[in-house]
């Protein structure tokens, strides 16, 4: 699979982890180059410049895309994406850890109403026999 088409990939899977789809676009297009000013991401990623410009600013408050001025330009670059799944394995593994402690304590009190409906039952019908 070529580079481009394996990007194409990426851009779908990192949706999953809650990038909008143009922030996915915008993310994957970093990729192709070692920076891009808004002009030349909008013409990649066919978006309005004023949203180019919003997704790069939600890019780099997620960690994923860094601005610096050359000159009088100012230029986008992806940032080191293991930064940021690093991050996400991170939530992921306390989120997993939440539903584990969740799923022991509801475990218990559905395990124990069970018991105790199946002694109410009994004694029911121990009572009326």
């Amino acid at each position: 699979m070529s580079d481009l088409n394996e990007l194409k990939v990426v851009e779908k899977l990192i949706q999953n982890f809650g990038l909008s789809m143009r922030e996915a676009k915008v993310y994957i297009t970093l990729f192709r180059k070692k920076d891009f000013t808004a002009s030349e991401i909008q013409i990649l990623v066919d978006i309005t410049r004023t949203k180019v410009y919003e997704v790069l600013h939600q890019l780099i408050s997620k960690g994923m895309c860094a601005e610096k001025k050359i000159d009088r330009n100012k230029k986008y670059e992806a940032k080191n994406p293991v930064s940021f799944f690093d991050k996400i394995l991170k939530d992921l593994a306390l989120k997993e850890n939440i539903v584990n402690n969740v799923l022991r304590i509801l475990s218990t009190i559905y395990k124990d109403f069970i018991i105790l409906q199946h002694t109410f039952i009994f004694d029911l019908l121990m009572t009326s026999a």
